[in-house]
């Protein structure tokens, strides 16, 4: 999804991405909750074909969204199924960072991060949207193997798995010309 914006010479627009679902373990695993989610990557390389990325002036992540995945509640996928509806109360804290190599070297930065889901969110919460500061990722964008987003999550266990998925919205500044 494109959204532009023209003005005095520079154009703005955004790019929304899915992104892949992810699986987090029940009780079963362990009684604590403090692992690194499979890294999701990404290429908006193929989404921005059309912008000649000598143009781009800053590339932003601007919003996550992620949210409970139909397929969290399949029973063939998951035995200890509960019927329950799955939801976020089993996070405390989620961090985000960006990954990649640039200039042939692993580069890592911290892109965004919630604590106190259960307080700051309410039970029961199906969604979780995380704005994001507006750093500028080009850099991660150009890498030649594209870049990852990593979670590390902390909380206690789900009583059942739970599998998420989600959108990422990109800001994508251009000079014009």
């Amino acid at each position: 999804m494109f959204y532009t914006d023209k003005t005095q010479g520079v154009d703005r627009f955004r790019v929304e991405q899915n992104l892949p679902e992810n699986l987090v373990e029940d009780a079963r695993m362990s009684s604590e909750l403090n692992s690194e989610l499979t890294p999701i990557h990404l290429d908006l390389k193929s989404e921005l074909e059309s912008t000649d990325l000598s143009t781009v002036a800053s590339i932003q992540v601007r919003r996550l969204v992620w949210e409970i995945a139909p397929s969290s509640t399949e029973s063939s996928l998951d035995q200890k199924e509960d019927g329950l509806a799955d939801n976020f109360n089993f996070l405390e804290s989620m961090k985000l960072y960006i990954a990649a190599e640039v200039n042939g070297e692993r580069k890592e930065v911290f892109l965004a991060g919630v604590n106190d889901f259960n307080l700051r969110f309410g039970g029961n919460r199906k969604q979780l949207t995380m704005k994001q500061n507006g750093m500028d990722i080009k850099e991660f964008v150009e890498a030649p193997g594209g870049f990852h987003i990593l979670a590390h999550i902390h909380g206690t266990p789900p009583p059942d798995r739970v599998i998420f998925t989600g959108k990422v919205t990109y800001r994508i500044t251009t000079d014009g010309s």
